[in-house]
C-alpha cells in the first residue's frame, strides 16, 4: 500500500511541475503581433532579413543615400525589439507607433509573404534559414552623441551605429590533434655465438 507522505510528495512535484512549465511558456512570450509570438528564431530570422536589405550588393549613388539614412532607423528599431523581446514583460507590437515598431511590422509582414511564396522563382526556405543563421550572428549598436557640424559650426545630433556580423563559429575551432609516438620496447638479448 502507498506511504500518504509518498502521495502528498508525488502530487507536490506534479504541481511543482505544472507552475514552471506555465511560468516557462508564459516567460517566453514577450512580443506578439496579430496573435503570433515571436520566438527567438522569429528574431533572428528578422535580424539577417533587414542585415540583408541593408547590405545590398551594388548599391547606386541613391541606394546608398537610402542606406546612410536608414540604418540607423533600422539598427534603433532592431535594438529595440530585441530589447522587448529578452523582457519579462508581454508587448503587442500592434500597439506601438513609433518608427523603430512600423519598421518591424514591416520587416515581418515582409517574411511572412517570402513565407507563404509570394513572390514566385524566389527560393524561400533557403532565404529564411539563411537570414536565421545570419540573424545569429548580427551584432548592433546604436549611440547618439551630439557633435560639432566642422561646416556649419553648429551642434547637432548624430547617431553611431554598428551594423555588422561575429565572425561564423567553425565547426572545428576546437578540435586539437594530439599526436603521440607509440614506443614500442623491445628486449634485446645478447648474441650467443
Amino acid at each position: 500500500m502507498p506511504n500518504k507522505g509518498n502521495i502528498i510528495m508525488r502530487k507536490y512535484y506534479f504541481l511543482l511541475f505544472l507552475v514552471v512549465i506555465f511560468f516557462a511558456s508564459t516567460a517566453q512570450a514577450k512580443v506578439t503581433y496579430k496573435g503570433k509570438v515571436f520566438e527567438d528564431v522569429h528574431v533572428y530570422t528578422i535580424k539577417g532579413f533587414l542585415y540583408d536589405v541593408v547590405n545590398v550588393e551594388n548599391k547606386t549613388k541613391e541606394q546608398q543615400r537610402a542606406h546612410d539614412v536608414g540604418m540607423p532607423k533600422i539598427v534603433k528599431a532592431l535594438i529595440w525589439f530585441s530589447e522587448h523581446h529578452a523582457d519579462k514583460k508581454v508587448y503587442k507590437l500592434e500597439a506601438f507607433e513609433h518608427d523603430a515598431a512600423h519598421t518591424i511590422k514591416e520587416a515581418v509582414d515582409n517574411l511572412v509573404q517570402v513565407a507563404e511564396g509570394k513572390y514566385e522563382g524566389f527560393p524561400a526556405e533557403v532565404a529564411l534559414e539563411s537570414w536565421l543563421k545570419t540573424g545569429q550572428r548580427v551584432v548592433l549598436n546604436y549611440k547618439e552623441k551630439t557633435v560639432i557640424n566642422p561646416v556649419t559650426n553648429k551642434r547637432e545630433q548624430r547617431a553611431f551605429v554598428t551594423f555588422k556580423l561575429k565572425p561564423e563559429d567553425k565547426e572545428t575551432k576546437n578540435l586539437v590533434y594530439i599526436y603521440e609516438e607509440e614506443r614500442k620496447e623491445t628486449l634485446v638479448k645478447p648474441l650467443n655465438f
